[in-house]
């Protein structure tokens, strides 16, 4: 009888701080029970603050007869999370536990820890029809002299980086975009690779998804609420949206309202979140309140008719959109008539590309290399002093405290985006 017998147990876990002072206790489940089989009495909890040792202590009642009570057996514990560590090194501590008779056992032992890289970099190159490949960086600094090759993607032409990424994963995968020739525009599916790696070192063409064709002139693929979403190409083929909760999978696909590709994307959440699309060869977006679902049309231009966009990026507040000659303007829904002007003096430059962070930076990069860099949110941008791609920026990322650009056979790395970057030459292309 689970409800009314005296025969009871529990555990409990219990901070102290330096001095040895209770600082918080949580108690487990209540076991209650006659029977003879094992019960489990669990706890999770957080240390509060100023808490610098953590004890397990356990109690047990109501022996009706003997023979009958609830017994002690064992304790397993673990730390899910640990905050502060990532180095090479061996952690020494020594565990005791004492009985309420006062009894006590000691363990003492050694747990190694192995620094692992908090994100990795990719740079991504096109080449011909049978080529492509790319370069990865651990801390996305430090570059390798030579591209891993892939199987046959029909990735276009050129030997440009075309695209850099920080590897996320969505359900076991990553999901890249790559660029290549609009030749190619109706081969279904090139263009995408996926991997199941650990180490981002073995890819294969994405498995035949919902969604026909790709991005075209330029990677549309954002990742936001769960999902992974990827433009479709339009012309000869229906443009639209592509959704999956697992990139190596199967792909859902919303048809666009004006049959048109989408090779602009960026996902601003909120209450809706949105999906905004964008096209390089149109002055206006779209955007959806239900995870591309459906697409709410709206043809409003952004910066005036004719003023086709060159990029469309968002952190967790702002949604920004580019023009090369008039500048950068900001919206907090992408909705039409929300959109503000960001205070910025091209001095004859042309933007190509974008990225902000949570933090409210953004870096935007130009057609000849150089840098405008915003601390404000994207309210207003200066001019990087002496900060060069050296070739057209082509994609910017960030991850952990490293902002990756690329561009041609350079990749221009930074920790300080406002003050310096290091630009990296690949030596022999692909």
């Amino acid at each position: 009888d689970t409800n009314t017998s005296q025969n009871r147990g529990q555990v409990r876990l219990v901070f102290f701080d330096e001095n040895g002072d209770q600082l918080r206790s949580y108690d487990g489940t209540l076991i209650r029970g006659d029977s003879s089989a094992y019960r489990l009495s669990e706890v999770a909890a957080s240390a509060p603050i100023d808490a610098v040792e953590v004890a397990v202590a356990v109690w047990t009642t109501g022996n009706e007869s003997p023979g009958s009570g609830v017994r002690f057996d064992q304790v397993t514990w673990d730390a899910p999370q640990v905050v502060g560590i990532n180095i090479d090194t061996t952690l020494c501590f020594t565990v005791t536990i004492r009985d309420s008779a006062g009894r006590t056992a000691p363990w003492t032992g050694c747990v190694q820890v192995a620094s692992v890289p908090t994100y990795q970099w990719l740079a991504f190159a096109s080449g011909d029809q049978s080529t492509g490949g790319f370069v990865q960086s651990a801390d996305g600094m430090t570059w390798p002299g030579t591209f891993t090759a892939w199987q046959a993607t029909s990735l276009g032409s050129g030997n440009a980086l075309y695209n850099v990424m920080a590897a996320s994963r969505l359900a076991g995968a990553v999901c890249a975009a790559l660029g290549r020739d609009d030749t190619f525009s109706g081969v279904p599916n090139s263009g995408y690779m996926t991997s199941t790696d650990p180490t981002f070192m073995t890819w294969a063409p994405n498995p035949a998804p919902a969604v026909v064709g790709g991005a075209q002139s330029n990677p549309a693929l954002v990742q936001g609420n769960g999902f992974m979403f990827r433009g479709a190409p339009g012309g000869s083929i229906s443009g639209g949206i592509g959704r999956t909760t697992n990139p190596a999978g199967a792909w859902t696909y919303t048809a666009s309202p004006t049959i048109d590709s989408y090779n602009l994307l960026a996902y601003l959440p909120g209450s809706p979140n949105r999906l905004i699309l964008g096209w390089t060869a149109r002055d206006y977006v779209y955007n959806s309140t239900n995870d591309a679902g459906t697409i709410n049309i709206d043809t409003t231009p952004v910066f005036g008719a004719g003023n086709n966009l060159a990029d469309l990026f968002a952190n967790s507040s702002r949604v920004f959109a580019l023009h090369p000659t008039m500048g950068i303007r900001w919206s907090t829904t992408g909705g039409a008539g929300t959109w503000a002007a960001s205070t910025i003096t091209l001095g004859g430059k042309m933007l190509a590309r974008g990225y902000a962070n949570d933090a409210g930076v953004v870096v935007l990069g130009c057609t000849d290399g150089s840098f405008f860099v915003s601390t404000d949110n994207g309210t207003s941008f200066a001019l990087v002093a002496g900060a060069s791609l050296g070739a057209a920026v082509s994609d910017i990322k960030f991850a952990g405290a490293v902002w990756v650009a690329c561009g041609g056979t350079r990749i221009a790395s930074s920790t300080t985006p406002a003050t310096a970057w290091a630009t990296f030459v690949h030596p022999g292309g692909l």
